[in-house]
């Protein structure tokens, strides 16, 4: 598999894992009201779980990028 498709992957996964992340942390947040939703527990579980595999991801992302990160970052600052 060639590295857009890497990418595309892990840039799809990245949005799904933040979104479970969103929507758990605001069912989680005593504010709204919504906790009762799913037991406390296992919404906790998988907001944690999704957390860290969003974080796990990132780097991923970046590993993939690093070499573009750098090549912008090299262009961007000779100009300064």
């Amino acid at each position: 598999m060639d590295k857009v498709k890497w990418n595309y992957i892990v840039d799809v996964l990245i949005l799904v894992a933040f979104v479970i992340v969103a929507v758990t942390g605001l069912l989680k947040w005593p504010g709204l009201g919504l906790y009762n939703v799913l037991p406390g527990l296992q919404l906790s579980i998988l907001h944690d779980w999704s957390g860290l595999i969003a974080v796990i991801l990132a780097f991923v992302h970046v590993a993939l990028n690093w070499k573009f990160m750098t090549s912008m970052t090299k262009k961007y600052f000779s100009r300064v």
